[in-house]
């Protein structure tokens, strides 16, 4: 088969340069990697029973991951195969998978795996190159202890553990163990040894739940299970009538309060190592935490780590969107030598990253965001952080990606909404200075300089060196008439940005109107940024 042609079978349509499959409703999805792979492989056999460990063999090879990668792709191409799903791709139990569809000339595994993966001109700076998955997190959420005194109801208790655990699996990292595997697992007791050995994860999250008539009470708590340490806990407190309406709310923000726990241990873990011993993922790790303080030597030092995790595991798609974003803050922070360069480099990491990992709401919305704040494409923008919004509408960085290009074209009753969103899912994150400012540039955009101002000053209080913080709060100041605080900001810019100058600032914004780029310079000039 021609790598132009399509192929029909079963009702569908596959399109292997896209990598994509039309399902008979029309709708169509765009193939991850791994799952393009596997169409591959059920093409290639198509009537004969695959098992999943020739899956795994010929898919995943020297790479281990858990048989629940399997299964996670089996069911995006049942999705992607829309209402004849489960009829055209079928489990055997015990056995593996059968696609019974036959087509002509199917594409071989390998040719859709060749397709699937870009060509990255990366140098790589490891001889050995060591899987991601080794070094990568896993957790497990246990079902929670019922401490009565109430009969106890199973579906409760499996509904909050799968909740958790389904959110938690819209995350490119850690991993999750899925629902199906963890929930057979008991603990006896505060010893939670042996059912991470069961479930090969490091960490657990463990809960319980007391009800007693109308009232419940869940306490949940995060275990390392290599020390035996809790590094998180919380509880909350509702009546039974209000728990399916506060569950998914509940879930979300326990899910959210996990991450950051875990990349927290994982990067002391990585600090006690020197970096050149260490894999992709915690090169990735120690560079956020580099990044997020914001000062040129360390953010410098960041962007060495992503190019040496890069060196090590090139097919990461998190790398490639990290890198894009360091690329990003460097031009608007004012340290880039080489802007239209950095540029061009941003893209083209962005749409690697999207090439490994379409579905990765994080850097579609990055992207998205790019395209308004450096072309004003707005069309582009808004196809980009529709489809990040409908892929995670409940994570803090598409959320907060979104925030700039709809107060930019007018939409700031919701840009102020997704941002409230994002603050209320991220109170540990390193990053809450950033979604301040969102916030705040949001207010600003709707003339609530008074509150723009507020949020703008909590995220310059946090990191008093993010200069596109600093712009935007200098302005909103100057409109609510505080222009003395808004000529001391102003000193503190431009030393940061000596040649910053507001009309050029105010003409590379993203607003839509030109009279409101107008407006924002007058506010700037007001408090002493030169014209």
């Amino acid at each position: 088969m021609q790598a132009s042609e399509t192929l029909r079978f079963g009702g569908v349509v596959f399109d292997p340069v896209r990598g994509s499959i039309v399902a008979a409703n029309g709708a169509e999805t765009v193939l991850r990697a791994k799952t393009l792979a596997l169409l591959g492989l059920l093409l290639e056999s198509a009537g004969r029973v695959v098992s999943a460990d020739e899956i795994l063999d010929r898919i995943w090879g020297d790479v281990t991951v858990t048989p629940d990668s399997v299964t996670q792709c089996i069911g995006e191409l049942r999705r992607a195969f829309g209402p004849a799903g489960a009829e055209l791709l079928k489990t055997l139990p015990r056995r593996g998978y059968v696609l019974t569809a036959t087509p002509d000339a199917p594409p071989s595994a390998p040719a859709l795996m060749e397709l699937a993966t870009p060509e990255v001109e990366i140098i790589d700076r490891a001889t050995d190159r060591l899987p991601l998955t080794a070094s990568m997190p896993t957790v497990a959420v246990l079902r929670p202890r019922w401490l009565g005194p109430d009969p106890e109801d199973p579906w409760l208790t499996e509904g909050i553990a799968h909740d958790i655990t389904e959110i938690l699996t819209r995350f490119r990292e850690p991993v999750v163990i899925s629902s199906n595997s963890s929930r057979l697992i008991g603990v006896e007791g505060d010893d939670f040894s042996e059912a991470a050995r069961q479930l090969s994860a490091r960490y657990l999250v463990t809960a319980a739940l007391r009800s007693s008539g109308e009232r419940l009470r869940l306490s949940i708590g995060l275990e390392d299970a290599s020390t035996g340490a809790r590094l998180w806990s919380d509880s909350v407190n509702l009546r039974r009538e209000e728990l399916f309406d506060f569950q998914d709310e509940a879930a979300s923000r326990i899910a959210h309060a996990l991450v950051p726990q875990i990349a927290a241990a994982e990067l002391r873990c990585s600090l006690r190592r020197p970096p050149e011993h260490l894999g992709a993922y915690h090169l990735l790790l120690r560079a956020r935490e580099m990044i997020a303080r914001l000062d040129r030597e360390s953010f410098t030092e960041a962007g060495r780590l992503l190019e040496d995790a890069l060196g090590i595991d090139a097919g990461y798609g998190n790398l490639h969107g990290a890198y894009a974003g360091w690329l990003t803050l460097r031009m608007f922070q004012g340290w880039s030598n080489d802007f239209a360069g950095d540029k061009a480099l941003m893209e083209k990491t962005a749409k690697i990253a999207l090439r490994l990992d379409p579905d990765n709401a994080r850097t579609l919305s990055l992207f998205g965001h790019s395209r308004t704040i450096m072309e004003r494409d707005y069309a582009s923008s808004e196809t980009l952080l529709t489809q990040a919004f409908a892929l995670a509408p409940n994570d803090v960085e598409t959320l907060c990606w979104t925030v700039p290009t709809l107060s930019y074209t007018g939409q700031t009753e919701e840009a102020i909404r997704r941002a409230q969103r994002a603050l209320s899912l991220s109170p540990l994150d390193p990053f809450r200075f950033r979604h301040e400012h969102f916030l705040s540039l949001a207010y600003y955009a709707a003339d609530d300089f008074e509150n723009s101002a507020s949020w703008g000053l909590r995220s310059w209080e946090r990191n008093t060196n993010y200069s596109s913080n600093l712009r935007i709060t200098i302005a909103a100041l100057s409109a609510a008439g505080k222009v003395d605080k808004a000529r001391e900001l102003a000193q503190q810019l431009l030393r940061i940005q000596p040649a910053l100058s507001a009309r050029a600032t105010a003409f590379t914004s993203g607003y839509h109107v030109p009279d409101r780029r107008q407006l924002y310079a007058q506010h700037l000039i007001a408090a002493g940024i030169p014209e």
